[in-house]
C-alpha cells in the first residue's frame, strides 16, 4: 500500500454571477488535499482518502483478526487431536 501524508485545507472561491436583480456574489468551499510534485500516484489513478485516526483502527482491527486466526487455527488443531484420540 503507498501513502503519502498531506494536510486538507480549506479554499473559499468567490464567483460574480449575473441575476436579472442585479450581481450577486457566490461563495464556493472546497476541501483539496493537495500532492507534491513528487507523489507516489500516477496520472488519472483513482485514490482513495482515509483519516489516520481511521487507518490506525483499520491497522488493530486487522491485527485482532490475525491473532484470532492463529488461536482458532490451534484450537482446530486441539479437537483434531482429540478426535484422532476417540
Amino acid at each position: 500500500m503507498r501513502t503519502y501524508d498531506s494536510r486538507v485545507i480549506r479554499r473559499t472561491l468567490v464567483h460574480n454571477e449575473k441575476t436579472k436583480n442585479g450581481p450577486q456574489k457566490v461563495i464556493y468551499k472546497e476541501f483539496v488535499v493537495p500532492l507534491e510534485f513528487n507523489h507516489p500516484f500516477s496520472e488519472d489513478e483513482l485514490v482513495t482518502v482515509v483519516r489516520k485516526e481511521d487507518l490506525e483502527w483499520l491497522s488493530e482491527e486487522i491485527k485482532d483478526l490475525k491473532d484470532d486466526k492463529e488461536n482458532l487455527k490451534k484450537q482446530l488443531e486441539l479437537v483434531n487431536d482429540k478426535l484422532n484420540v476417540i
